[in-house]
């Protein structure tokens, strides 16, 4: 995940306003890849990673509007 990784402790913060219980030395960690943290919060909650991953990748993109 690219994306991820470039944006510093961004999806960590995102991950820790989400779900504010998870261990802040095991998320740092993971460092900055969005699919390590996924895999940890995924051992905490029953979402599977692939959601957590949308989740906090949610807001690195752009909204779009659609007039239909």
């Amino acid at each position: 995940m690219p994306a991820a990784t470039s944006q510093g402790g961004v999806i960590a913060q995102r991950a820790l306003a989400i779900w504010p219980r998870l261990d802040q030395r095991t998320l740092a960690g993971c460092g900055h890849d969005s699919r390590l943290i996924a895999t940890y919060v995924a051992s905490r909650t029953s979402l599977p990673i692939e959601t957590i991953v949308a989740l906090l990748e949610e807001a690195d993109q752009e909204p779009s509007l659609f007039y239909g």
